[in-house]
């Protein structure tokens, strides 16, 4: 009897997208970029099932924040895992980014409301 390995999938439940293994990756359309508690800018991804996932805030992935705007059709994979020398830190995350103009879209902006 062989055994093959299985992966989980993208828990949907969760806020946040989180690369465990090379390869893992994930798709959307760019609909904000947020800050988390640490100044940091993360990409707000709207999947085609509609759920909405939050990734990582990586440095390198922080590196395409101003190459993907609002709208952009984006696939984001975990390319490699780069061992820390210092097991106080944490290994590197290298990503690669993949746009795909044909699937674009543009989101109305909300208005906000204001009482007078």
């Amino acid at each position: 009897m062989a055994f093959e390995t299985i992966t989980p999938g993208i828990d949907e439940t969760s806020r946040y997208w989180e690369p465990l293994t090379v390869g893992d990756q994930i798709e959307g359309n760019v609909i904000d970029f947020v800050e988390d508690n640490y100044g940091n800018t993360r990409i707000l991804l709207e999947l085609e099932s509609g759920f909405e996932k939050e990734l990582p805030s990586h440095r390198d992935l922080q590196r395409y924040n101003r190459k993907v705007d609002i709208g952009d059709y984006i696939r984001v994979t975990l390319a490699k895992i780069i061992p820390s020398n210092n097991e106080n830190y944490a290994d590197k995350r290298v990503y690669k980014v993949e746009k795909d103009p044909s699937r674009r879209v543009e989101y109305e902006e909300e208005e906000a409301e204001y009482d007078y």
